[in-house]
């Protein structure tokens, strides 16, 4: 429990950690599926896909990779209806685990009186809920706090999940129609007109 959001259970702070694990396991299997359509090198294409950074680019270098491998137009389709999904539960991934958490009072059970009579008389509420604090600012700011009960947390774990499952059934088609850097050569670039300049 944390000191600044006592309100806030263990329960709603593990559905956090599944949520960054599960994140961190489908931006791997997209990763490992670029890596794929690069190189038998594994570990080279590591290199270059540890520094793609967030589920947008590592979706953008995929399609490019499977166009330029020349997939079908069919597993290109599929693969462009993942993106937009990717991007949604993204921005969802990104709230939950960036946005700092608090406990506030609701209304649901209503308001206890405290030190009624004594002149000093206020109410606090009966119930505290986990509240996250966005602030975002891309054109317009957004600073607000949004109630989100730990039930929503685990329906984005297990929306992630899902995510990632359609994930590994594309990867399969990929193998299915066996691309690969062996099978598909990167077309050469014609070579330019005229004599060569010697320096």
């Amino acid at each position: 429990m944390s000191i600044f959001a006592p309100g806030i259970s263990d329960e709603h702070y593990a559905a956090l950690g599944r949520i960054a694990d599960a994140w961190a396991r489908l931006e791997q299997i997209i990763d490992l599926m670029s890596v794929a359509l690069v190189s038998d090198d594994a570990e080279a294409g590591l290199c270059l896909t540890a520094q793609v950074i967030g589920p947008s680019r590592k979706i953008d270098a995929l399609l490019s990779l499977l166009k330029l491998r020349g997939a079908s137009e069919g597993l290109l389709k599929s693969a462009r209806s993942l993106s937009g999904t990717v991007i949604e539960l993204g921005n969802q991934r990104n709230r939950a685990l960036h946005d700092p958490w608090s406990s506030i009072g609701v209304a649901d059970d209503g308001y206890a009186e405290i030190f009624r009579g004594s002149g000093l008389g206020f109410k606090i509420p009966k119930k505290y809920a986990p509240h996250r604090t966005e602030i975002t600012a891309r054109k317009t700011l957004v600073f607000k706090d949004k109630r989100v009960e730990t039930k929503e947390l685990k329906e984005l774990f297990n929306a992630i999940e899902s995510l990632t499952m359609r994930f590994l059934d594309l990867s399969a088609k990929i193998d299915g129609e066996n691309i690969s850097p062996a099978v598909r050569e990167v077309p050469k670039k014609a070579e330019p007109p005229g004599p060569a300049l010697s320096v």
